[in-house]
This record gives C-alpha cells, structure tokens and sequence, in this order.
C-alpha cells in the first residue's frame, strides 16, 4: 500500500522529551468490550501493552496549548468498537513532527480516518493537514491502550509514534508519518506507515511490514510468514545486511538469504 504524503514528514528526536512536560493534562480512561476494537488519533504517541479481564483499556492525555480543544469520541458499528480523539479546525500543530514537515489527511466528523472501519469500506471527510509549525490548534494525545490476549485491535496514527510491548492478539497499526516500533509480540502482527521507520524485535505469528519511506529492521521472528514490502525509492537507498535472523534494510541489489525460523517474502516495489 502507497501513500502520499505533502512533504517529507520526519519525526524530529524530541518526540520523546521536549513535549512530556509542556502542555500535558488530566487523563481520561476508556474501557471498550465486544469484538474488534479500532483506535484513532491525529497525532501524538501511542504505547500499546498487554492488558487484563475483557475489555480494551484506552488512556488519553491531552497535550498543547489548545490541548482543552480535544475531544474523544466513541462508537460501534459492524461487530467494531471505536474510539478517535477528535481536533477541531483542518490545521493541528504538532511541534514534535519537526519545523518544515507535514502530512495531510482525510478525517470524517467522527475522527475517523482512512480507508475502511472495522473492515467497512468508508470515505469522504475534511482534509485536515498536521505539521511542526506554523498556524493551527497546537495539541496532540498521547494514548495508552492495554489490549488483553487474544483481543483484535487496530491502531491509526496520523503523525507521532506508536510503540507496541508484549502484546498477545491480532494486532494492526495503520500510520501515515509515523515511526512504530514492535517488541515480544505474540500472534498476527501488521504494521504500515508512510513514512517513518518500522523496527521489530522477538515476534512469534505471521508479519506484515510495508513502510512508504523509511528503514525496516527485523530481529528474532518466527513463525508463518514475513512479508516486507517498501517504496521504490527506500528500496535504492541503501544496503540489507543479515546476522543471524537480524536483517536491517533500507535495501539496495543485494540477496535474501532465507531465515530457517520462517518463511521471508518480499515484494519491493522494485521488483515487481
């Protein structure tokens, strides 16, 4: 899967530090039951860990100036429970994107976005466009969510970050620039973004990468199935190197060797 993004949107390295302590607000939490679970938010961090009982736990913490302008919106349709932190306005300034970066997007009345819901196929919307600087709501949320075992849940980030821990389930993160980063993730695991790195560490199920522009960097899977699939101009970029099961790539002409632990395939752009 393709996408186009306005600009080259690359997190800067104060993702992690600089906005922790600026503008930050109360938490809010949510319990979301029933079959699949999908998750929205325009920009910020998201942290997704193993959880208890039944039910999907969603922390949100508002942050920025115009953080109070938020709100979080929950619904249901197709065997699908949603929750999606809704910005006002078609412009959110999310500093930690970086000065000079940006991604715009398709966002529905709901705060939906993307192409489908709960496998639905859903369109139209206001196009909302997210950067470093410049004029605009200046907020973002950071949002936890504890997904107990065997839970299905999908996770859409516009801009920001999404790190996943120890999670047991079927588990998809949908990013548009967003760097995602995997580690002891037991069962399917789908993980896409325009741009932005993907790195994977100790996965035991299927994987699915596909990152428009950024390095991919797998180590310790097993299972089914890796299938890796990048844009044309990621796949001249740079060099693949194994070390056992670790394969880094932002790849050049170079073979796979095939990993004994699973079955690799990939499909660049390239190549096809």
């Amino acid at each position: 899967m393709r996408k186009q993004l306005a600009g080259a949107a690359v997190l800067s390295a104060a993702l992690a530090g600089t906005l922790a302590a600026r503008g930050a607000q109360a938490q809010e939490r949510y319990a979301l039951d029933g079959g699949r679970v999908d998750i929205y938010n325009l920009a910020g961090q998201v942290s997704v860990e193993p959880g208890s009982g039944q039910a999907v736990a969603v922390s949100v913490t508002r942050g920025g100036a115009d953080g109070g302008q938020l709100t979080v919106r929950r619904g249901e349709g197709g065997g699908t429970r949603t929750l999606a932190v809704v910005y006002p306005g078609d412009r959110v300034v999310y500093p930690a994107l970086g000065r000079g970066s940006n991604t715009t997007i398709d966002v529905r009345t709901d705060g939906t976005f993307g192409s489908t819901v709960g496998g639905r196929w859903l369109g139209g919307g206001r196009q909302v466009r997210v950067s470093g600087a410049g004029g605009g709501t200046e907020a973002w949320a950071d949002v936890r969510v504890q997904v107990p075992a065997g839970r299905t849940v999908t996770i859409h980030l516009a801009a920001g970050r999404v790190d996943v821990a120890n999670v047991n389930g079927d588990l998809r993160v949908r990013g548009h620039a967003a760097a995602i980063r995997a580690t002891g993730t037991r069962g399917s695991l789908d993980l896409d973004t325009g741009s932005g790195a993907i790195e994977l560490r100790d996965a035991r199920g299927d994987v699915k990468l596909d990152t428009g522009s950024g390095a991919v960097t797998v180590n310790g899977v097993s299972g089914g199935m890796l299938d890796v699939d990048t844009a044309a101009a990621a796949w001249k970029a740079a060099t693949c190197a194994w070390t056992g099961c670790t394969w880094t790539w932002a790849p050049a002409a170079c073979g796979w060797p095939a990993c004994p632990r699973a079955t690799w395939t990939w499909t660049p752009a390239a190549a096809r």
